[in-house]
C-alpha cells in the first residue's frame, strides 16, 4: 500500500505482513502510526517528513495525541527528505504530544535523519528491538532491552541555525 503526503486523522497502521511505503513528501500524523506482526513501513526515494501532532491541530493543542509503535516484528526503514526545509528532519513530535515512541518486540527501524521528540519517551524493550539512525532526541531515553546503533552524519540529519540552542 502506497499512501501520499497530507494530513492524516486516522492512524497509520500496518500488521500481518502488511508493506507500506510512504510517498515522498510531509505528513502530518493526529492519530500516530502503529506498526505489529510482520508489517513493514518504508519511505519512497526522495524521503519524508512525518510531523506527529495532537488532534486537535493547528486550531487547538489539545485533544490528546498517539505516539509511534513498531512491535511484534515490524521492520521499518525510513529516511528524511533530501531537500528543502526539512531536509534531514525525518520525525518531529509536537511538543504538545507526550505520547511515547516505541520499538518493541522484535521490531526494528532504520531510520537515517533525525527523530526529535521534546517531550516524550523514547522506549527500546524487547530481546531483538531495534533502532539503527544517525540522532535521536528524546525527553528521556529507555533502552530497557534491544540494540540501539546511531551513527551520527551531520550531512544526513537537521542541522540547526546559529547559534546552536537546544531546549
Amino acid at each position: 500500500m502506497y499512501l501520499n503526503p497530507g494530513v492524516y486523522t486516522v492512524p497509520i497502521q500496518a500488521a500481518g505482513g502488511t508493506k507500506i511505503i510512504f510517498n515522498s513528501g510531509i505528513y502530518i500524523t493526529k492519530a500516530g502510526i502503529n506498526g505489529a506482526g510482520n508489517a513493514d513501513i518504508d519511505s519512497g526515494a526522495g524521503g519524508v517528513f512525518i510531523f506527529n501532532t495532537v488532534v486537535n491541530y493547528p486550531t487547538d493543542t489539545g485533544g490528546g495525541c498517539q505516539g509511534v509503535n513498531l512491535t511484534g516484528n515490524a521492520d521499518s526503514t525510513l529516511a528524511p527528505m533530501t531537500t528543502g526545509t526539512y531536509k534531514g528532519l525525518l520525525f518531529y513530535q509536537d511538543p504538545a504530544c507526550t505520547a511515547e515512541f516505541k520499538i518493541a518486540g522484535n521490531g526494528t527501524l532504520e531510520a537515517s535523519g533525525t527523530i526529535y521528540l521534546p517531550t516524550a519517551p523514547f522506549t527500546l524493550n524487547g530481546s531483538n528491538a531495534t533502532l539503527t539512525g544517525s540522532q535521536l532526541v528524546a525527553k528521556t531515553i529507555d533502552a530497557q532491552n534491544g540494540n540501539i546503533s546511531i551513527s551520527f552524519s551531520a550531512g544526513s540529519t537537521a542541522q540547526p541555525v546559529l547559534p546552536r540552542l537546544s531546549e
